[in-house]
C-alpha cells in the first residue's frame, strides 16, 4: 500500500468513525480507489459511508465489488443482505443470509434470516429460526415477538399468545410488543383485552422522547395503536408526520388507509393501501385491500 493510499484510507476511516462525516469519508475512499481500484477496505468502508447517507444502491454496488474481491467473507454477504432489506428485496436478502450462514452460522444471522422469512411469509422457516434463537438467548424479547407473529399468521393463536406474553414479560416498554398481542387478542375475540394492549402501546410511545421522529418505528407503532383505538384523525396526523421525513416508508400509508377505512372513506383507503403496496407488497396489506374491495 502506497503512502498516499494509506493516508486516504486513514483519513476516510477517521471521517467515518470519529468525525461522523460520511460525505468526507466517501470522498477519501473514492480517492483511495482511484489509486487502487482493487482496494477491498476502501470498497467496504465507502459502502458504510453510503449507508449512513442512505444511498443504498451505491452501497450495494460497492459491496458487489467487495464480494468479487473476497467471496468467502460472511460479513460481506450479511452487509449486502441488510441493504437489500432496506430496498425491500427480501428474496435476494434471504439468499445472501443463507450464503452468510454457510460461512458462519452466527446467532445474529439466524435472527435476521428469521426476520426476512417472516417478511416473505415463509412462516415455518421463521418459526424454526426464531426457535433456535430463543433456545440460545431466552431473554431475547424481539425473537419471541417475531416468532409470535409467525405463529399468528399460521393461525396458531394460542402459541402466538404465549410468545407475546413472554416478549412483554421480558420487555414491557416496547410498544410494538403490546400492539402484537392486541392483534392476537382481537383475533381471539377478546376486544377489551386487545384495546387495553393498544392503550399500553400508546403509553409506551409517549414515554419515548423522540421529537424529531428519528425512530420512525416508534411513531408507526403509535399510529397503529391510534387506529385500533378508533382515534383515526390522530393516526392520520402521526403517519403524515412520518411521511414528511420518510416519504418511502410503506407503514404510514398503511395506517392512513386503515384510518380512512375506519372512517368509512373507502376510496381514500384504497388509494393509500395501493401506495403502501407499491412500496412494499406486504401480504397482510394485500389481504386487507382485498377484503375492502370485496365489501364494496
Amino acid at each position: 500500500m502506497s503512502i498516499e493510499l494509506e493516508i486516504h484510507i486513514k483519513d476516510g476511516t477517521r471521517a467515518l468513525f470519529d468525525l461522523h462525516d460520511p460525505e468526507r469519508a466517501v470522498d477519501e475512499f473514492s480517492r483511495a480507489l482511484s489509486l487502487d481500484p482493487q482496494c477491498l477496505v476502501a470498497f467496504v468502508y465507502r459502502h458504510l459511508a453510503y449507508c449512513d447517507l442512505k444511498m443504498w444502491t451505491k452501497g450495494l454496488s460497492d459491496l458487489n465489488q467487495a464480494l468479487r474481491l473476497c467471496p468467502d467473507d460472511h460479513r460481506l454477504f450479511a452487509y449486502r443482505a441488510e441493504i437489500k432489506i432496506e430496498l425491500r428485496e427480501y428474496s435476494s436478502a434471504y439468499d445472501d443470509l443463507c450464503d452468510a450462514m454457510q460461512l458462519d452460522g452466527s446467532l445474529e444471522l439466524l435472527g435476521r434470516r428469521g426476520y426476512v422469512a417472516l417478511k416473505l411469509r415463509r412462516l415455518e422457516r421463521a418459526v424454526e429460526d426464531y426457535t433456535e434463537v430463543v433456545l440460545m438467548t431466552p431473554d431475547d424479547a424481539c425473537a419471541f415477538n417475531n416468532r409470535g407473529l409467525a405463529y399468528m399468521q399460521l393461525g396458531m393463536l394460542d402459541k402466538a399468545l404465549v410468545d407475546f406474553n413472554q416478549s412483554l414479560q421480558l420487555n414491557s416498554a416496547h410498544p410494538d410488543h403490546h400492539n402484537s398481542r392486541a392483534r392476537v387478542y382481537l383475533m381471539l375475540g377478546e376486544t377489551e383485552l386487545s384495546m387495553n394492549d393498544n392503550r399500553k402501546a400508546l403509553e409506551a410511545c409517549e414515554h419515548i422522547f423522540d421529537p424529531d421522529l428519528s425512530d420512525d418505528v416508534v411513531w408507526n407503532d403509535r399510529a397503529e395503536a391510534l387506529v385500533r383505538l378508533g382515534r383515526y384523525e390522530e393516526a392520520i396526523k402521526t403517519s403524515e408526520d412520518v411521511l414528511a421525513i420518510k416519504p418511502n416508508d410503506p407503514e404510514p400509508y398503511r395506517f392512513i388507509a386503515e384510518a380512512y377505512w375506519g372512517m368509512g372513506l373507502e376510496s381514500d383507503a384504497l388509494k393509500f393501501f395501493d401506495k403502501s403496496i407499491e412500496l412494499d407488497p406486504d401480504p397482510e396489506v394485500l389481504e386487507k385491500r382485498s377484503t375492502l374491495l370485496d365489501k364494496r
